[in-house]
């Protein structure tokens, strides 16, 4: 089973955390609340402009991770429960 480390991430005054730089093609990305996971993709796309100038753009896809959010939740004892919508 893969470890998770607990972080804590550094916040600047506006929420916002550093900014951090994926090793690797993929990653994966929990929540710190409810521990869900999504595995992301990042590629540099060589894009051409109206110009015609070349620029790089990074891309990103992103998918929801079951098994890992489980694993997560079940590490980090987090109980994550459904509010059923209200009939009309």
């Amino acid at each position: 089973m893969a470890h998770y480390p607990k972080m804590r991430p550094e916040e600047d005054n506006d929420g916002w955390t550093r900014w951090l730089a994926p090793h690797e093609r993929k990653f994966k990305m929990a929540c710190c609340d409810c521990g869900l996971v999504h595995d992301m993709e990042f590629r540099l796309e060589t894009v051409i402009d109206a110009e015609g100038a070349v620029q790089l753009q990074v891309q990103f896809r992103v998918r929801r991770n079951g098994r890992a959010t489980g694993q997560i939740r079940r590490w980090q004892n987090i109980k994550v429960r459904c509010i059923e919508e209200e009939s009309v």
